[in-house]
């Protein structure tokens, strides 16, 4: 155990983080660790030797909590091992916490020992023998039992939080990452300016009062409707009365004086019923926040204070209700092995704290407040490059009347903006105050700010780093990370995210959407490449092969289809390859084998890769199979749905269609929407609900798939 008061208070704050389930904070507190797998596993045979000789000291219920404590933490340390862990993080966290525990156990018991021992050889006319020896032996079980039960009780429902089910994935190799910031040619420019504190920001309407043609297109763009106010201009989904069957629940969407509604009812009988106070999204898919105002939970219970985000989503593409894990890759499967959706429901039912995850990123804010919750996700700027002077109590809940505005507006980016306004200073694009500890902040950065990588992504990680799973190399699975994937990859000092994309302009009339674009940003670094021959030697492909297919695959999950990884790297990448996770050659030539893959790869770029033994298990054991065919029986969820949609988009989809309308009946319900989209173009039409419906249950889905795989035979 430490001694010293550093590390007690670091062990405090750990099991202060666990009592409120702040899982950011843990993951801080624990990078700030000195304790790795590797060592706690030797500490936690140490401390199992030690509990197998004091056994005999211990109550039965004492015993029984000690060994389940060590159970716990060889659970979770062996889950970590193993890559079967949701977060890793998380679980050495639980695993250190546990050996934390167990040794505070011990040490309380032995200091309350050693003082019963002292009061009993204290007592007048007493003779040391057996009844004193019986007295303390009893103490010391009376005090190893409280402490470890206690210990054992409060630390047990953290091993199902931390080691719940979740999807197979892959093992993610330690990142390197790259050097993110500048180069500090001077001392931080200190001139009285301050732009993160609340004082600095303005109401959006100054800003339009000079800007009145980018208010105009801020007003059409997306970001400034990632959350809204419900009203009739805000709402997209379809709250007419419209009703969901989903297994044994029914949902019900419809207005009333009080608002529009959600409801949710199993069989008629037990219902739930919601209120909605804000939307998110309104592009492609729109979530739903709410409070309860029908249900079963006692009066002072959380649910009807707190504002949530809702079980069902509305797919504005698809024009259709879904459940909320028909539209993230990371949900279970949803119907289990008797075709009940129950434990499906029961996890959508879970309290999703908006105040605590979406408010975040979808919202204006201080930027004083990000620094406050000292989360990577939300500061952008690398953690260790500025800190407020005193630092303030590290706070993760942002509260609705903190916000400058709902949704992402104009000082989401360039931070607060009254001395632009009041005294027309320039926009500063780095976060500034007299009391922010910013050395990078000198006054060549603060100048050429604008043209700046590290400002300008950092800017845009604010939003674009979210927490998601990821693949072997590190690059996300789902989409909203973008920032973090671009900074992990080859170009991440050079390239700014607004040289590709304009801020003010919806993706549609943005620069990223020109091939041509593309192809000219990246000659402009790789010049050698600049001629058209260049190229063609180069890529070995036709001149509509630009530089992102290979270097930038479409093989993350978006909203509404599957879009570019951000992670600028090449097909030679061998983690990826090892666990069979898409490589650009195969998601272009899905019907050729690995082998190929290799071959050309060494063939025409001198990339010289042999495969291992261990290769075959990503490749359904077969290193010649067809790999896009191997992919829709990949035991990742997230492949088969990149598989799904890479089928969708081939000229060879027809000739997969079987394969499409299997994966109809994938057990992961996004999968299953994918499969659905990619069926639909490769058929140049949409399946009817009679045809398809894939939020039905496994045994009618089975007859819905036969039977479209006999018509279209």
């Amino acid at each position: 155990m430490p001694d010293d008061a550093a590390s007690q208070g670091a062990i405090a704050q750990l099991l202060a983080g666990i009592q409120a389930e702040d899982c950011d904070a843990l993951w801080r507190l624990l990078e700030e660790a000195t304790v790795s797998a590797e060592e706690l596993r030797p500490r936690l045979e140490a401390h199992r030797a030690y509990a197998a000789q004091q056994e005999g000291l211990l109550s039965g219920a004492a015993a029984l909590a000690a060994k389940a404590e060590l159970a716990l933490a060889f659970a979770l340390l062996q889950r970590l091992e193993e890559g079967k862990v949701e977060d890793p993080q998380r679980a050495l966290a639980a695993a250190l916490l546990v050996y934390v525990a167990a040794g505070e156990a011990r040490a309380l018991a032995a200091g309350s020992s050693a003082a019963s021992a002292e009061r009993g050889a204290a007592n007048d006319g007493e003779a040391p023998g057996e009844p004193r020896l019986a007295r303390a032996r009893t103490r010391r079980r009376r005090t190893h039992g409280v402490i470890a039960f206690a210990l054992g009780l409060g630390l047990l429902p953290l091993y199902f939080v931390l080691t719940r089910q979740s999807n197979p994935t892959w093992k993610v190799a330690p990142r390197e990452g790259s050097p993110r910031t500048p180069p500090i040619d001077g001392a931080q420019l200190r001139d009285g300016t301050s732009n993160i504190h609340r004082a600095d920001y303005v109401e959006p309407r100054r800003c339009a009062e000079c800007h009145q043609e980018k208010q105009a297109l801020l007003v059409a763009h997306p970001h400034s409707r990632m959350n809204a106010e419900p009203s009739p201009e805000s709402v997209q989904g379809d709250f007419s009365g419209r009703q969901l069957t989903y297994g044994d629940y029914s949902a019900t969407f419809d207005r009333s004086p009080e608002g529009y509604r959600m409801t949710l009812e199993r069989e008629g009988r037990a219902r739930r019923r919601w209120r909605v106070t804000r939307t998110v999204g309104s592009r492609f898919t729109q979530m739903y926040i709410g409070l309860q105002i029908e249900g079963p939970e006692a009066r002072d219970d959380a649910v009807w204070t707190t504002e949530v985000k809702l079980p069902f989503g509305y797919w504005i593409t698809r024009v259709r209700w879904l459940p909320a894990n028909y539209f993230d890759s990371d949900f279970l499967p949803d119907y289990d092995a008797a075709g009940s959706n129950e434990g499906a429901v029961r996890a959508l039912l879970r309290l999703h704290r908006w105040e605590r995850s979406c408010i975040f990123c979808h919202n204006t804010y201080p930027y004083d407040l990000r620094l406050r919750a000292r989360m990577d996700v939300v500061v952008g700027f690398p953690l260790d490059d500025l800190k407020l002077e005193p630092a303030p109590p590290v706070e993760q809940t942002l509260l609705a009347d903190e916000l400058i505005t709902l949704g992402v507006t104009c000082q989401s980016c360039h931070f607060g903006g009254r001395d632009h306004v009041t005294r027309e200073a320039p926009v500063r694009f780095l976060p500034t105050a007299p009391d922010l500890e910013f050395p990078a902040a000198t006054a060549s950065l603060v100048e050429t700010g604008r043209a700046s990588a590290y400002a300008v992504n950092s800017i845009c990680a604010q939003c674009h780093s979210a927490r998601v799973t990821c693949y072997p190399d590190g690059s996300a699975t789902w989409n909203s990370r973008e920032a973090a994937d671009m900074l992990g990859g080859a170009c991440a000092t050079v390239l700014k995210c607004t040289d590709c994309h304009d801020p003010h302009l919806t993706e549609q009339f943005s620069r990223a959407t020109a091939a041509s674009t593309q192809v000219a940003l990246c000659v402009g670094c790789h010049e050698a490449l600049a001629e058209a021959p260049a190229q063609a030697g180069h890529s070995h492909h036709a001149p509509e092969v630009s530089c992102l297919d290979c270097h930038m695959p479409r093989r993350v999950q978006g909203l509404d289809g599957v879009i570019r990884t951000h992670r600028i790297g090449s097909p030679t990448n061998v983690d990826m390859l090892r666990q069979g996770a898409p490589n650009a050659c195969n998601l272009c030539h899905l019907e050729r084998s690995l082998g190929w893959t290799l071959a050309a790869l060494a063939r025409d770029w001198g990339a010289e890769i042999e495969p291992q033994a261990d290769w075959a298990a990503g490749y359904g054991r077969d290193l010649e199979a067809p790999v896009g065919e191997v992919w829709l029986q990949h035991e990742v969820p997230v492949m088969r749905l990149v598989a799904a949609s890479a089928w969708g988009h081939s000229p060879l989809g027809r000739g997969a269609l079987p394969l499409l309308l299997a994966a109809l009946d994938d057990p992961n319900p996004v999968n299953r929407m994918f499969a659905l989209f990619a069926v639909e173009r490769v058929l140049g039409r949409k399946l009817a609900d009679d045809e398809y419906r894939p939020t039905d249950t496994p045994a009618q889905r089975a007859s819905e798939v036969d039977a479209l795989q006999r018509a279209l035979r």
